[in-house]
């Protein structure tokens, strides 16, 4: 009668195989905890490659990093040449003609559409141009996002009440359905990068995403 051969595994007493486990299970854990703490891994699951940019425009627009970061994933997913068929382009999908208002304005070096395909330039554009719908709808957030969306005038044409209602609520009762879903979406992005951020400053410090 045949019988199958042990493996080598198998033929170590039971004691030596709890030893090599734990052992296993310490070092894996100790690379887990390295990996975790390790500025490249976070860098890798940063929202943009650009995110200096992000933190700069915060501190010029008062608008959180991460909300802008949530937009951008929202519009393009982060692709600074994606272009709608509607004709916006880049990482915050702008319309060259707003762009090309906006710039004058900020006294920006921009020449044309093209230069829409430059994270820097696109990301001032979106950043400043969102801060405007923010500060324009009184800070309330679905409100400016839909009016990133949809436009400011629609927007203020629908007449939607915000005052004392949540943000879910008010979602619910844009009545365009791109718009809402839209929105829904910026927010679980923004609410998945803060979630990111937290995990990190708990295991290492770091404020930075």
């Amino acid at each position: 009668m045949l019988t199958r051969a042990r493996s080598p595994w198998l033929r170590r007493p039971s004691h030596e195989r709890a030893r090599l486990l734990l052992l296993l299970g310490l070092l894996t854990l100790a690379g887990g905890l390295l990996v975790w703490r390790s500025n490249a891994f976070w860098d890798a699951l940063s929202p943009v490659t650009n995110k200096q940019v992000l933190y700069r425009l915060a501190g010029r627009t008062k608008v959180d990093p991460l909300l802008l970061a949530a937009i951008v994933r929202a519009e393009s997913g982060f692709n600074p040449f994606a272009e709608s068929q509607r004709g916006a382009v880049g990482l915050m999908q702008l319309m060259p003609a707003t762009a090309d208002q906006l710039a004058r304005e900020l006294k920006l070096n921009y020449q044309d559409a093209d230069d829409l395909y430059t994270q820097d330039i696109n990301l001032t554009l979106g950043a400043v141009y969102f801060s405007r719908q923010l500060k324009a709808f009184q800070g309330q957030l679905v409100l400016a996002l839909a009016a990133y969306n949809a436009g400011p005038a629609k927007v203020r044409a629908w007449k939607l009440d915000a005052y004392g209602k949540e943000q879910a609520e008010l979602i619910s009762e844009l009545p365009l359905a791109s718009t809402r879903a839209y929105v829904r979406r910026v927010m679980l992005y923004y609410a998945f990068f803060k979630r990111l951020q937290a995990i990190k400053r708990y295991l290492n410090g770091d404020p930075d995403l």
